[in-house]
């Protein structure tokens, strides 16, 4: 790798790096405020309840997301407005679109929600949801179309925009409100807000900044664009669910406190996923230039020489881990002790993931689209398997078993696609 390669690539993972970091540690000061106002099963339950919401959110804003992002990046026509000035009328016609019915969807899913809380308390025995569940559920709209304004920005390359608003903003808003009720000891049913707020508020802001014209001509929508839809919504719920969807499947299976280790642990590994990811930023487009060129050679240099840097960083990450998680652990109480083991073993799972480099990144870029999505889905599938099969045996560890297992599966699936 050469030295002006090593300097973009240090540019670039920097800037991204901390950006995740800061997102990272917010998260964790966001879960001690939790913990403090409602306990460790209080926060189990409302972490399992806020999940569920979040696939859900998720899988219906990447329907339009990903219109979004294709007509937004390719400005198919332009037309003269009322000023002489021009203007892109498939893209805003189709944002229009896009933001409406992503909206009512969202609405319709919270209405569903809202009525089925009760009942699906009652069928995971955990009361608790009853109550946040119908709360939580307002978030639906508000984040879905939160996703879909900040998708224009990335569409349009405004890449500050998009992570300002669906990132960094949320996060402090979040973070700022739940400080404040913690200061005011407010009472604790009202701290599902602090989540509604922090979507609505963005979103309102984005809004300001980038009217859309709201548009109800579904029609403009022909049948290669809902199906382009639709299967980005499978791709995002096989791809960037398995966590959510661990955090779900461990709170129905298991107590509130596991669910709780599980949440904790899952968050501080965040930090361990941050030097791949970093490196993903520049890696990904850089090995697409490679291929179109048919440079391979140069092309493996520098998969293996990224590779080789993300693997150490997280190496080093998960002995520092070794050494300091349970002095950490002690800042969210002495009962989070029983975290430790599962947060080493999903230290184990980051380690897997950083020793195939960004293999995933690679077999998209190389045109494998529908392998992609197999693996993914093959993964999600391993994922809940191993979940039924441990987690009755062996509750947090046996997640954290299953998500090792579906780690090992994905990488090693996708490599021997790649190879």
């Amino acid at each position: 790798m050469s030295g002006v390669t090593a300097k973009k690539y240090f540019k670039t993972s920097f800037i991204s790096g901390l950006s995740k970091v800061l997102t990272a540690f917010t998260a964790i000061a966001i879960l001690w405020f939790i913990q403090e106002m409602l306990g460790k099963d209080g926060l189990g339950i409302f972490m399992m309840a806020l999940a569920l919401i979040m696939i859900l959110s998720m899988a219906i804003a990447s329907t339009f997301q990903s219109l979004v992002l294709y007509y937004g990046s390719r400005k198919r026509d332009y037309d003269q407005n009322d000023n002489g000035e021009h203007e892109d009328s498939a893209v805003k016609s189709v944002e229009g679109i896009c933001l409406v019915y992503g909206i009512i969807l969202g609405s319709i899913v919270s209405v569903i929600l809202y009525l089925l809380g009760p009942l699906l308390s009652e069928q995971t025995g955990k009361p608790e949801l009853s109550q946040w569940l119908p709360q939580l559920s307002f978030i639906l709209p508000l984040h879905i179309g939160n996703l879909i304004l900040t998708s224009h920005a990335r569409a349009q390359q405004n890449v500050l925009a998009m992570v300002i608003f669906q990132e960094i903003l949320p996060n402090c808003v979040r973070l700022l409100c739940l400080a404040g009720l913690w200061i005011a000891a407010t009472p604790t049913s009202i701290i599902s807000w602090a989540y509604v707020v922090s979507w609505g508020l963005p979103f309102i802001a984005m809004y300001i900044i980038n009217p859309v014209r709201p548009d109800f001509n579904i029609r403009k929508l022909n049948i290669w664009d809902i199906s382009y839809g639709l299967k980005s919504m499978l791709n995002q719920l096989v791809n960037k669910s398995n966590r959510n969807v661990a955090i779900v499947l461990v709170g129905v299976l298991s107590s509130a406190s596991v669910t709780a280790d599980l949440v904790l642990s899952i968050r501080f590994g965040q930090f361990l996923l941050i030097p791949k990811q970093a490196l993903a930023q520049l890696q990904v487009p850089r090995l697409g230039g490679f291929i179109h060129r048919k440079e391979t050679e140069k092309m493996a240099m520098e998969f293996h020489g990224a590779r080789a840097v993300g693997l150490t960083l997280t190496l080093a990450g998960a002995g520092v881990y070794a050494l300091i998680a349970p002095y950490v652990l002690m800042i969210f109480g002495e009962e989070y002790q029983s975290a430790m083991v599962i947060l080493m073993l999903l230290s184990g799972a980051s380690i897997i993931r950083a020793g195939f480099g960004i293999i995933g990144g690679l077999l998209s870029i190389s045109g494998y689209a529908g392998w992609t999505l197999t693996s993914n889905i093959l993964t999600l599938v391993t994922l809940a398997v191993g979940i039924l099969v441990f987690v009755p045996i062996l509750d947090g560890i046996g997640a954290a078993f299953a998500l090792i297992l579906s780690a090992f599966f994905s990488m090693a699936f996708m490599s021997i696609i790649v190879y």
